[in-house]
């Protein structure tokens, strides 16, 4: 045991610049395989497999939804464009019905 000790200090010592410069083209690699959107997809789906990463990563969806959200229906959107409880259309729909019948709408409910 104190042997694989003294084989892996030495080898720190020896090839200390390989433990910088390895996690940064690991690094450089990874943005560079992920730029389209197909490999991020498919990132995506593999990350989303893994058993406790696959939850977090739902949270972390949810929270940052839920933030958005209450930001835009708390704040900046009109309530003209909100859906309604008694609607059974999706929320884009309503919209477009109310841009589609007047469109100055938009600049009355502001």
């Amino acid at each position: 045991m104190t042997a694989v000790l003294y084989g892996f200090a030495h080898v720190m010592r020896t090839f200390w610049y390989i433990h910088f410069t390895l996690p940064l083209i690991a690094i450089g690699v990874a943005k560079k395989c992920l730029a389209t959107s197909k490999e991020r997809f498919t990132m995506n789906g593999i990350l989303l497999t893994l058993p406790i990463l696959s939850e977090v990563l739902h949270k972390i969806a949810l929270a940052r939804f839920a933030k958005t959200i209450n930001t835009l229906l708390s704040s900046a959107v009109p309530r003209a464009f909100r859906p309604s409880k008694s609607s059974r259309q999706p929320p884009g729909m309503q919209c477009w019905q109310t841009l589609s019948q007047d469109p100055a709408a938009i600049l009355n409910a502001l």
